[in-house]
């Protein structure tokens, strides 16, 4: 009997390491599930972010565009149109809902045409909004225009 006990040992020696194997490629895979798991979650969160931000450009280029056609209907138009206007949010303007974000206004003149004997000219007013730095992860733009005309 004495051979077989010994065999009994021998087996279960080349088994003992099997066990510590099979722990170190568990550890392994859920670590790598566990970093797939954070990258994922890292990316939905950046792209969430630019989403938002992408909404608050359009939002401020908008707010840009109403401010440049109310400043040019108020100023007069054939005074005002052939200049850039830049201007940064802050407090005291149109844009102090939008921190950070640089709004360009421009105003060009299109046309003119006569109809029924009155006189039209025809302007194009953009204002494109932006924030961060062009080639940064957290730079978005955003780009709106309006036509208009004022009879003289």
């Amino acid at each position: 009997m004495r051979p077989r006990l010994h065999s009994n040992l021998n087996r279960a020696r080349k088994q003992a390491g099997f066990a510590l194997v099979f722990a170190i490629f568990v550890l392994v895979a859920l670590s790598a599930l566990g970093v797939y798991v954070v990258s994922i979650s890292t990316t939905q969160h950046q792209t969430s972010s630019l989403a938002i931000q992408t909404a608050r450009a359009l939002s401020a280029a908008r707010a840009g565009l109403e401010w440049g056609v109310y400043t040019e209907l108020q100023l007069g138009v054939d005074t005002t149109c052939n200049s850039d206007t830049v201007f940064s949010a802050g407090t005291g303007n149109a844009l102090a809902a939008f921190p950070g974000f640089s709004v360009t206004t421009t105003c060009e003149a299109v046309t003119n045409y006569t109809e029924g004997g009155d006189n039209f000219d025809v302007y194009r007013l953009s204002s494109v909004a932006s924030f961060g730095a062009f080639g940064s992860p957290e730079f978005v733009a955003r780009r709106v225009q309006v036509n208009f005309e004022v009879g003289l």
